[in-house]
């Protein structure tokens, strides 16, 4: 049911604030003991972490009792909704939080795989993670499962997956310390090892990264308080939609941090300022290709996926939040700048103002708009903050050299506007459902010509080389 559904969205909000109370420490581990060659080093490193995210966990756990014995109503900060729902919601948000909690020092443990070299190992048990998570969502719908127990199940497959990582951790270390001294563990004096070094490189990294999950996880709380849990749905579709499409782009500037941080170390500023220029260009290329198929199709998708249109956001919602993606998007390639180069100095004042500006602008909108109040805050934050904020920062700090090709900027936002004009045209016609879907597949086919013939040489020269490939294996 839609106010269900809405109360187990805004639950997996609560993941980022009561993720927050580890205060980035599981991050810091991970990043600490990469950097160190020495397992003993990295042994004491890890066992630091683990102890500070335990202390985290026994104060979150505190915070959540006194919450329930002296507030019993808390929860109710869920949102609006029927009476009849409110036990259930109760039920399921003390599941959600006690495993998120639970799983808080298992996080430093998942943290740490890439520093052993075994980040692949991460991701295909993140894979099966996602696996499990489907079959208790199967599993709920074919032998209708209350949502409490749709919770435990996906809390119990996460915790599974984390003892996993645990395991091929511990696996890990006992291999790499055969024939080392055991005695001197944890007592290299190196300066990562300490836990002040953890608590400070954590801190500095939460602040920043915490506006980052903020800004999206509030949005549903402001929607939920100000209407009420059921009209948080088709927002929320349309959201998860942009956001699991354009995760692709944003994992592909990802990718580039190692070799940047490696060629930043070198002082290697032509090849940098080169590979900036290309991630620049690909992810406005691909940014505007993948925000555009979303507003195009997302209509005909979520009809077919959920079997009304009900469940469609609306164009006016659905295209101020690709708006707001797309500098989400194009702020990927200054995120994995700062990150490589560490620049997070400070950087968390710019995350934060976006921030207040969408959380003032939205409840203030919301009053006005419904719903479309909060995609509406949502570019005010973006476009008056991020957008320049950040291409700023890392401009400065790189010495001038990092900046936008704004020409190239211009050409592609054109060919966006213009294919946002012949969407709105093409579904206010009153046509069949088969027919207009045809129209907007072909509407996207033609945005994506133009933009294709629009990106660089290069761009367009490997993506025929890719569809050549792929043709001659069919």
């Amino acid at each position: 049911g839609g106010e269900l559904y809405g109360v187990w969205t805004i639950l997996t909000t609560f993941a980022a604030y009561i993720t927050a109370s580890g205060l980035g420490i599981d991050g810091a581990t991970g990043a600490l003991m990469t950097k160190n060659s020495d397992i003993r080093v990295k042994v004491g490193i890890l066992k630091k972490g683990v102890r500070l995210l335990l202390c985290s966990s026994a104060a979150a756990i505190t915070v959540i009792t006194c919450l329930t014995v002296f507030y019993p109503d808390w929860f109710k900060i869920i949102g609006k909704m029927d009476e009849a729902n409110y036990p259930v919601a109760k039920i399921s948000a003390l599941i959600f939080v006690s495993g998120i909690i639970i799983n808080l020092p298992l996080s430093a443990v998942s943290n740490s795989l890439q520093a052993f070299g075994k980040a692949y190992l991460y991701n295909l048990i993140m894979t099966l993670q996602n696996l499990l998570v489907f079959l208790s969502i199967m599993a709920t719908v074919t032998f209708k499962l209350s949502l409490p127990m749709y919770v435990f199940l996906v809390q119990s497959m996460t915790i599974l997956c984390s003892l996993i990582r645990l395991f091929i951790v511990v696996f890990t270390i006992k291999k790499e310390l055969s024939g080392v001294d055991k005695s001197e563990l944890g007592n290299i004096d190196a300066e990562d090892n300490h836990y002040m070094t953890i608590l400070k490189m954590g801190v500095n990294g939460s602040l920043y990264s915490f506006a980052l999950m903020m800004v999206p996880n509030i949005s549903n709380l402001i929607i939920s308080n100000n209407l009420d849990v059921k009209a948080l749905v088709p927002y929320s579709l349309s959201f998860k939609l942009y956001s699991m499409i354009t995760i692709f782009v944003s994992n592909v500037n990802v990718s580039m941090a190692p070799l940047l941080g490696l060629e930043y170390g070198k002082k290697n500023w032509e090849w940098l300022v080169a590979a900036h220029d290309k991630m620049f260009k690909t992810t406005v290329s691909l940014g505007f290709f993948i925000i555009l198929g979303v507003v195009w199709l997302s209509k005909p998708f979520i009809v077919i996926w959920t079997g009304s249109a009900d469940n469609y956001a609306g164009n006016f919602i659905s295209i101020l939040t690709g708006l707001y993606f797309f500098i989400m998007v194009l702020s990927t390639v200054n995120h994995v700048v700062i990150s490589a180069f560490n620049y997070t100095s400070k950087v968390w004042i710019v995350s934060w103002a976006d921030g207040a500006i969408f959380i003032l602008s939205s409840l203030l909108f919301v009053k006005n708009f419904g719903a479309a109040g909060v995609p509406l805050g949502l570019c005010a934050g973006s476009y008056l903050v991020s957008s320049w904020a950040y291409p700023y920062l890392v401009f400065r700090r790189t010495g001038k050299r990092f900046k936008y090709d704004f020409c190239y900027l211009i050409k592609n936002l054109a060919v966006f506007i213009i294919s946002l004009m012949a969407f709105l045209l093409v579904s206010n016609l009153k046509l069949s459902f088969v027919v207009q879907t045809c129209l907007e597949v072909l509407g996207l086919a033609a945005t994506a010509f133009v933009l294709f013939m629009f990106s660089p040489d290069e761009i367009k020269g490997k993506l025929l080389a890719r569809f050549k490939g792929m043709g001659a294996a069919l």
